[in-house]
């Protein structure tokens, strides 16, 4: 054979190889990517349940005694005391009129 016809083949070859690996991977990606989205609502349906029963079980509670509870569950944490507002880590706690009224 000429030499050109084996180097047609064989670039001919690796292209489509080539379109097969990249036609995996985008197909791997969006698997991902679809799983990941339903982890992540899963994720966020979880935190506002567990928000709920916090909000329910904690009405006996004053902005004082949540942050003492936050203390000693974590005494390095970073707690911020505000107006109307306990922040800890990246959890918000709202209260109104001195009584827990949501967790974000």
């Amino acid at each position: 054979m000429n030499g050109w016809k084996v180097s047609f083949w064989v670039t001919l070859l690796l292209l489509v190889l080539s379109n097969v690996f990249w036609a995996v991977v985008v197909i791997d990606n969006a698997v991902t990517a679809t799983y990941r989205n339903t982890a992540h609502e899963d994720v966020l349906t979880a935190n506002d349940l567990l928000g709920r029963l916090v909000v329910e079980g904690g009405k006996h509670y004053s902005m004082q005694d949540i942050t003492h509870i936050l203390r000693q569950m974590k005494p390095d944490a970073f707690i911020v005391e505000e107006a109307n507002t306990v922040k800890a880590q990246n959890v918000t706690f709202i209260f109104k009129d001195g009584v827990l009224v949501q967790v974000q």
